[in-house]
């Protein structure tokens, strides 16, 4: 439950929580801490402030911006794992593998297990 705070400090610890959520680079619950109030608070003063929430989101999208920066660095140098980890998340790949099983009777599991293992071995 968010806590009640007179005006004077409710705007001190909102200013206190901005600052602490640049300096943390957008992680709010470390920000929350430093300005000694509950998440729920935080949530209380976005829904009703609106030039607050506003400030909050500007934060937050400067340190995402900075962090896919970085990403297409990475993936600039050659980072495999950054170009599978900007392929999965930003383009909308997904590693599947596709196994056909044709049924013309009873399925015995553990020979129909061991065919996968043995295709996906072949694969490799």
């Amino acid at each position: 439950m968010a806590r009640y705070y007179k005006k004077e400090e409710r705007e001190e610890k909102k200013k206190m929580f901005l600052e602490a959520y640049e300096e943390s680079k957008g992680m709010t619950t470390t920000s929350c801490i430093r300005a000694g109030i509950t998440r729920d608070t935080l949530l209380a003063w976005r829904q009703k402030d609106k030039d607050f929430d506003s400030k909050v989101i500007e934060i937050k999208d400067k340190w995402k911006e900075w962090v896919e920066g970085r990403l297409m660095t990475l993936i600039e140098n050659g980072n495999t794992a950054a170009v599978m980890f900007f392929l999965k998340c930003k383009g909308g790949y997904q590693e599947k593998q596709k196994v056909e099983i044709e049924q013309t009777g009873e399925i015995d599991i553990k020979a129909a297990i061991e065919n996968i293992k043995k295709t996906l071995k072949e694969d490799e």
